[in-house]
């Protein structure tokens, strides 16, 4: 299990004083892992969230009624290997075969290494945790007045309108409108898919202390709604698939032994590698800037340069949060 940077927002001020006074509990959650979950380093943690979209929406295409897609046994199985005591999933928009089963038989059958949750709360360590996957056959809306006011956690797979939920729209022409919600920051080709809805709830009524979603790839992070709810939010959802901005190329790369890169390009500085093999020649080179090519290269025919690539892109470890429970009030 690999570490990772703990948000801590919910610590509360006595807590380094009085630590007998609560119990912490660290959760580690995730979204939108696409069949790439072996990629990720999860956490250890007490417990684990997935907030949906663990397939493609393809996977689901020309099965019989009772074919189940690999990925849904793959998923399932790579649950099982974690060693969070507990392990709660939420299906996203992806998941097309899940509305037409029911519950039981996700449970019974194919999720059997987690709890999977259909619009209910779930009691763990004096933590109310309510899932709610995305709805097939019916608007989401018509599920928040569900979901119970002053819970600890909400799992949705859509994303609350203007919290996180910036989403790249290719089909759209870019705006050079000011968004009065984002500090009149102008978003081009970016749109917010949030819903409208939800977060009217969440503000007006359920009030969360965290809400956990995915759904919106381009936008992960957390915030903390302090002004209105104290509500922690954080969009998990992890994109370790593609570059959406860019048309796919079948051309073969004649640098790159004629391999095709699709989605993916060169962004190094041509002057830059010039400058190296010609006059400069260090020992070693590092840098960062790409975020999908880390590692080291020794340019052993050129220079004898060692190319380091040591850049990071936090946005797709999974977040780890601690919560706190008062035991004076259990």
């Amino acid at each position: 299990m690999a570490s990772s940077k703990i948000i801590d927002i919910l610590k509360p001020k006595d807590y380094d004083t009085n630590p007998e006074k609560y119990k912490k509990v660290s959760i580690v959650v995730v979204s939108d892992t696409h069949k790439n979950h072996e990629k990720l380093s999860i956490p250890d943690g007490d417990i684990f969230l997935h907030c949906g979209d663990f397939t493609n929406r393809h996977d689901w295409l020309n099965l019989s009624p009772d074919q189940i897609p690999q990925s849904v046994i793959d998923f399932n199985q790579w649950l099982g290997k974690l060693s969070h005591q507990h392990k709660l999933v939420i299906c996203g928009n992806h998941e097309l075969g899940f509305g037409k089963l029911f519950h039981e038989e996700i449970q019974s059958k194919y999720l059997t290494n987690c709890k999977y949750l259909k619009d209910e709360v779930i009691q763990i360590e004096d933590i109310s945790i309510y899932g709610c996957p995305w709805p097939f056959t019916e608007h989401y809306r018509t599920k928040w007045p569900s979901i119970p006011s002053h819970i600890d956690i909400l799992m949705t797979h859509v994303p609350p309108q203007f919290i996180l939920d910036l989403a790249y729209q290719p089909k759209a022409l870019s705006s050079t409108e000011p968004c009065s919600m984002c500090n009149n920051t102008v978003h081009g080709c970016y749109g917010h898919w949030g819903s409208a809805s939800l977060i009217k709830e969440i503000r007006q009524r359920i009030q969360p202390r965290v809400h956990c979603f995915g759904h919106v790839h381009d936008d992960p992070g957390h915030k903390y709604d302090q002004d209105d709810t104290g509500t922690l939010f954080i969009n998990a959802a992890t994109d370790l698939t593609y570059q959406p901005k860019a048309l796919s190329s079948t051309e073969p790369c004649s640098m790159c032994n004629n391999t095709v890169h699709g989605c993916y390009g060169h962004w190094g500085s041509a002057s830059l590698i010039k400058e190296i093999r010609q006059r400069i020649q260090p020992r070693v080179h590092c840098f960062g800037h790409v975020h999908d090519d880390p590692g080291h290269k020794y340019d052993q025919d050129d220079t004898g340069t060692l190319f380091i690539n040591a850049a990071t892109d936090l946005s797709n470890r999974p977040f780890k949060f601690n919560f706190y429970v008062d035991l004076n009030k259990h």
